[in-house]
């Protein structure tokens, strides 16, 4: 066996992506690394690492420029995107709108104390170009 030793907290946010044979109008956009969910049938824990998310302001510059160049639609791709949580920042960015649940609804997810969580982010990318269509996976 290799002993590999995965990283804790490299996300590549700084390294913009090549994207070759584009259509120019739609293109993926990475957000996070990792798993940390250990499926019992799943091998990405073990290849890819623990969970981690890139800053916002690293996604948020990729999706202007890419904006800029006319793609019109970005798809920002994770394992588990619900779990983004972006810790450069030292304070939770608390949204009541986007962080509490409709009436009549609960919650079981535990929502970090820290950082940007995905609701953030997707509210920050859809600022961007309102007329750029966000997807997620």
């Amino acid at each position: 066996a290799i002993n590999t030793q995965l990283s804790l907290d490299e996300t590549y946010g700084d390294i913009t992506p090549v994207r070759y044979s584009s259509n120019g109008l739609s293109s993926f956009v990475s957000i996070m690394r990792g798993c940390e969910n250990m499926c019992s049938f799943c091998i990405v824990p073990f290849v890819r690492g623990r969970e981690r998310s890139r800053s916002s302001d690293s996604i948020v510059d990729e999706v202007k420029k890419l904006s800029e160049q006319g793609y019109k639609e970005v798809t920002l791709l994770g394992q588990n995107v619900n779990s983004y949580n972006d810790l450069t920042g030292t304070q939770r960015v608390l949204n009541d709108s986007f962080d509490a649940p409709s009436s009549g609804f609960k919650t079981i997810s535990k929502r970090p104390k820290l950082g940007v969580g995905f609701t953030e982010l997707l509210y920050r990318v859809s600022e961007i170009n309102p007329e750029m269509r966000i997807r997620f996976t």
